[in-house]
């Protein structure tokens, strides 16, 4: 199973909201992970159609977390935002072209594994793989501070 560069960018707009205060802006994302605006608006659409999300229009703008980080478990969320599960052809909808699509052992066992996926996955909140031993928080701050005008402290014994 491979989860989708969409969803993992979701996953990660989702860990920067979380490590920052205020509003969040599609540029500043961008930026941040080196990516086209479009992706991240592309992105961020999806995004605001799930629970995780607070959109404010206007000039100043942008998203944040709905809710609290840690009361968005990953697995619900990657389920919310990911669309394609299909381990097998008997996964579809349809239930494809196979006729043991109701009786077949293979179907329960790919079944039992993604639900195993998913009950590992919700072991971890957003905040959890946003904060513990993980560098976001330290990038951000980084981020900032590059910003920052630098200033330069007088040497005390000079000035004396």
């Amino acid at each position: 199973m491979k989860l989708t560069s969409h969803t993992q960018y979701a996953i990660r707009m989702l860990m920067y909201c979380a490590k920052k205060d205020g509003l969040s802006t599609t540029k500043e994302i961008a930026k941040f992970y080196n990516l086209p605006d479009k992706f991240i608006l592309k992105v961020l659409y999806a995004l605001s159609k799930t629970p995780y999300i607070i959109t404010v229009r206007g000039r100043n703008g942008g998203f944040r977390l709905a809710m609290a980080a840690q009361d968005i478990p990953l697995g619900e969320a990657i389920k919310t935002i990911e669309h394609d599960f299909e381990l097998a052809e008997c996964f579809k909808e349809s239930g494809g072209d196979c006729p043991l699509t109701n009786s077949c052992g293979l179907n329960e066992a790919l079944s039992k594994a993604l639900q195993s996926f998913f009950d590992a996955l919700n072991e971890y909140s957003i905040h959890d793989i946003a904060t513990k031993n993980h560098n976001i928080g330290v990038l951000l701050k980084l981020q900032e501070a590059k910003k920052a005008p630098f200033i330069r402290k007088k040497d005390s014994a000079l000035t004396e």
